[in-house]
């Protein structure tokens, strides 16, 4: 999938967007942490919808302005872009990992347009007993996220660095998740999907189920062989669940 990228300006700052295919829905795609390209679910979807993938500040080669310092700063910064982008109100949002902490709290926000929220393997509540496991300590952390680690996809050292560093910003205290999220998830008023790699190393099964019991309206896909990351590791399975979802919600 060839991706179109550009800049677009808004008020509070340059933003990277990425863009490729076309379809009777449009997709807005927030990625993780491990690289600032939309990467292979996101191609998937393209092949059936319009799909957005802006950079978060900070990541690859994006601007981060100087005030934006969290995950809640990043998400009100997205709401400048999405003014800027003027998306049809049938707009799908996706995001995976951080992004899809970032998703929620851009669902969160009252006046966003999307449709549909598709969480996949979503960080960001704190679920007690059951900690996130810490990446940034792990020697090997591939064989931590990945059930493969032949998945994890490369990156070039400068974006990785970058990635890294901007990932550590807005996830290292408190670790990979914020107190305030949890308790404010009942003002999502838009059907949401939780995608979730069964295997994964780095959030506790408990995290799926703490997502489950603050949202028990949420359609639940469980998707086999891969671990944190499903979207690198089972793209076909993890790109048709979510189509599926979207559509539905549509109707």
């Amino acid at each position: 999938m060839e991706w179109n990228e550009h800049t677009v300006d808004t008020d509070g700052g340059p933003f990277v967007l990425h863009e490729a295919g076309e379809g009777p829905a449009t997709i807005v795609y927030l990625h993780d942490e491990q690289s600032a390209m939309p990467g292979p679910v996101a191609a998937k979807l393209a092949e059936r919808a319009r799909v957005v993938a802006p950079s978060h500040p900070g990541f690859g080669t994006a601007n981060r302005p100087e005030w934006v310092e969290s995950v809640r700063d990043v998400a009100e910064h997205y709401v400048d872009l999405l003014g800027a982008l003027a998306l049809p109100s049938t707009t799908a949002l996706v995001g995976a990992s951080m992004g899809a902490w970032i998703a929620t709290e851009l669902a969160i926000r009252t006046g966003c347009p999307f449709s549909s929220l598709s969480l996949i393997n979503p960080i960001g509540i704190h679920v007690p007993g059951h900690p996130a496991k810490d990446f940034w300590y792990v020697r090997n952390p591939e064989e931590l996220l990945f059930t493969d680690p032949a998945a994890m996809p490369e990156v070039p050292a400068g974006e990785r660095v970058a990635n890294e560093e901007s990932a550590a910003r807005y996830g290292w205290s408190p670790r990979l998740h914020d107190p305030t999220l949890a308790p404010r998830l009942h003002r999502l008023a838009l059907p949401v999907q939780l995608v979730w790699g069964t295997d994964d190393r780095l959030l506790p099964k408990e995290h799926l189920d703490a997502w489950r019991d603050l949202l028990p309206a949420a359609d639940v896909a469980e998707i086999p062989s891969a671990g944190h990351f499903p979207g690198y590791e089972q793209p076909d399975h993890t790109a048709d669940v979510i189509a599926e979802f979207i559509a539905q919600s549509a109707n």
